[in-house]
């Protein structure tokens, strides 16, 4: 879809702990037009034994856009972060978001965009 300049958008980071698919329906109900999502999203969209086709269709059965997916944590060529500061769960996420990987997710998602750290 084109971009609209116009977009109500809720921030995966507002809602972060609302499971994926419930802040979905929350934003078709409060009247935004369209959402983002963090990689975090789609592995809970996962453990709950879904997929991204799922993840897609309930975007897309809201009627809702998805504008960008976030982040990549690994977008430089060898890059090694220094994740002495971050939980160890979350470093080993972000070391694993290459582009590769998150465009191939945001290219089945329909995202807009992708976003990098």
């Amino acid at each position: 879809m084109a971009y609209i300049p116009q977009h109500r958008v809720l921030f995966a980071g507002n809602c972060a702990q609302t499971p994926p698919i419930e802040r979905i329906r929350a934003a078709r109900d409060a009247g935004f037009t369209a959402i983002s999502l963090f990689t975090t999203d789609i592995a809970a969209v996962e453990r709950a034994g879904l997929g991204l086709d799922d993840l897609r269709a309930a975007i897309a059965e809201a009627g809702l856009d998805l504008l960008y997916l976030e982040m990549i944590g690994k977008w430089l060529p060898g890059q090694q972060a220094d994740t002495k500061a971050l939980p160890d769960g979350l470093a080993r996420m972000l070391m694993g978001n290459t582009p590769e990987l998150l465009c191939d997710q945001a290219r089945i998602l329909g995202a807009q965009s992708v976003m990098g750290s």
